[in-house]
């Protein structure tokens, strides 16, 4: 789609999450299953939980401004879930295989929380204030599954080192 003005984007940018958050809800559930860490699994499927609350708050935003959300398909979501898949299929150790999802995991956040950040400050631009605090709700999630994340990706570095 070719945004025309800045109404155009934000819808775009919606439909782009609302892809997003579904490709993840299956990701999650696989990296989930994954790993051997309990306090990483915990957290993922935390995240997993969040992720349905996610979508549910973009459908209502997307119900408040009249925008499809079933309109596109988001290819960098399709890239780091795969980057999350190789993860898991490629590496046998489970210690070092936990890492792996942990980085991957992390980086479907952050590209997360820039989606968030960026409907977060076209929705206010555009005066949709209270799509904006919807929003807010979920760059908030993101950004303290992002800070578990990294907490528990030190956490386990360090373990690792502590083997050598």
């Amino acid at each position: 789609m070719v945004a025309k003005c800045l109404e155009d984007l934000f819808f775009d940018q919606l439909q782009i999450a609302f892809s997003s958050e579904n490709q993840l809800l299956v990701a999650l559930a696989d990296m989930a299953l994954a790993v051997s860490s309990n306090d990483l699994k915990a957290s993922l499927e935390l995240h997993l939980e969040e992720t349905k609350g996610q979508i549910e708050r973009l459908h209502d935003v997307c119900n408040l401004i009249g925008c499809n959300p079933y309109s596109q398909r988001c290819e960098a979501m399709e890239a780091l879930v795969e980057e999350a898949e190789e993860a898991i299929d490629m590496v046998a150790d489970a210690e070092v295989r936990d890492t792996a999802v942990m980085i991957a995991a992390a980086k479907i956040e952050h590209f997360e929380i820039a989606l968030y950040t960026s409907l977060c400050m076209l929705a206010r631009q555009l005066g949709l204030n209270e799509a904006a605090d919807i929003l807010n709700d979920s760059l908030e999630e993101e950004t303290r599954t992002d800070l578990k994340l990294m907490i528990l990706a030190e956490r386990q570095v360090h373990v690792q080192m502590a083997g050598f």
